[in-house]
């Protein structure tokens, strides 16, 4: 029985500190590395995906559609389907909007700046504040990027 109440309390304080990492990296709401490949600077993940993106020159502003120029490093097995972007914001990270559909767009797109594909696109984000821009390819989650979304009187 002292053994089974252990065994118990066990599995209780995993289940807590499960349950208290995953909801530390729901809160980790920090804008995405940037990284240079070539002459571009990008925010993303490295070697993975990332859009042409340089803050120095050109903020993403709210309400202002732009062009970003995404670049996907992955097998070509990977990239079979549709991208697809959904994003949420900080302040509401439940309510997710889509703002890219491309359907198979993989078929017609080539190398570009050592990536593996790239993807023009334009894009445009409503609020300010720090959005998640969840990447999928073919209805899988490929991978998250946090960006910072200036107010127009900041910009």
């Amino acid at each position: 029985m002292f053994t089974a109440k252990r065994l118990l309390f066990f599995v209780f304080l995993s289940i807590t500190m499960l349950a208290a990492c995953s909801n530390k990296q729901e809160a980790n709401w920090e804008e995405s590395e940037f990284f240079d490949v070539g002459m571009y600077k990008m925010i993303g993940t490295e070697n993975k995906i990332g859009f042409i993106y340089n803050p120095d020159h050109l903020l993403f502003v709210e309400n202002q559609v732009n062009k970003y120029m995404w670049h996907i490093w992955a097998n070509k097995e990977e990239l079979q389907g549709d991208f697809k972007v959904l994003a949420s914001s900080e302040d509401k990270p439940d309510e997710k909007i889509e703002i890219l559909n491309l359907k198979s767009e993989f078929d017609y797109l080539s190398p570009n700046n050592e990536a593996t594909t790239h993807i023009p696109s334009q894009m445009i984000l409503p609020e300010s504040g720090m959005w998640k821009l969840e990447t999928y390819i073919n209805d899988q989650l490929f991978d998250e990027i946090y960006v910072k979304v200036w107010k127009e009187e900041e910009a």
